[in-house]
C-alpha cells in the first residue's frame, strides 16, 4: 500500500514542486479518469478470488484451470469492451470537464495506455494472494514506484503533466 500511495501521489508532488497548480489539476483530472477506468478491471478480482479459493480446496489444479480457461476468456472480453470505450474517452472527458480542461486531454490519452493492461494485474494478483506470495507483489509495486518516480522526475521539469503521464504509463 505504501508503494502504491507513493506512486499515486509522487507525480502530483513533483508537478506541484516544478510546475503550476494548473498543471497539477490537468494531470489529476486525467489521472482520476484513468484510475476509474482501470478500477473497472479490479472488479474481476473481487469476483474470482473467492471462487478460486473455494475451488482450490477441492481441486489442486484449480489455479492452472483458472489460468487456462478464465484468464484468457476474461482478457479477451475486457479488450473487446475497453477498446471502444478508450476511443470515446477524450470526447466524454471534454463533455464532463468542459473546455477549461482541454489541455488535460493529451495527458489523459497517454495515461489511457495503461488501461488495457490493467486486467492482467487484476487477474494475476489473485494468484499471488492464493499462493501467499504477497511479498513478491510488494516487490513489483516497489519497482513500479521507482520507475515512475525516476522517469517522472526526468520528464516533469520540461514536459509537465505529459512527463508525469509518461512516467506513470511506463511504470504500469
Amino acid at each position: 500500500l505504501l508503494f502504491a500511495y507513493l506512486s499515486n501521489w509522487g507525480d502530483h508532488i513533483l508537478l506541484q514542486y516544478f510546475r503550476s497548480t494548473k498543471e497539477v489539476g490537468y494531470f489529476n483530472s486525467g489521472y482520476q479518469a484513468m484510475s476509474a477506468l482501470a478500477g473497472l478491471s479490479s472488479s474481476f478480482s473481487v469476483l474470482f478470488l473467492p471462487k478460486l479459493v473455494d475451488k482450490k480446496l477441492n481441486d489442486r489444479w484449480a489455479e492452472q484451470d483458472y489460468l487456462k480457461r478464465i484468464t484468457t476468456t476474461v482478457v479477451s472480453f475486457w479488450l473487446i469492451i475497453i477498446i471502444p470505450i478508450l476511443a470515446a474517452i477524450p470526447w466524454v472527458f471534454k463533455i464532463v470537464f468542459g473546455k477549461e480542461f482541454e489541455e488535460a486531454i493529451p495527458i489523459l490519452r497517454i495515461l489511457c495506455a495503461t488501461i488495457p493492461g490493467s486486467i492482467f494485474l487484476a487477474l494475476y494478483a489473485i494468484l499471488f494472494e492464493t499462493q501467499g506470495r504477497l511479498g513478491k507483489s510488494s516487490l513489483f509495486s516497489g519497482i513500479m514506484f521507482g520507475v515512475n518516480i525516476i522517469i517522472s522526475l526526468a520528464l516533469v521539469i520540461e514536459f509537465g503533466g505529459i512527463g508525469a503521464a509518461i512516467g506513470t504509463t511506463v511504470s504500469y
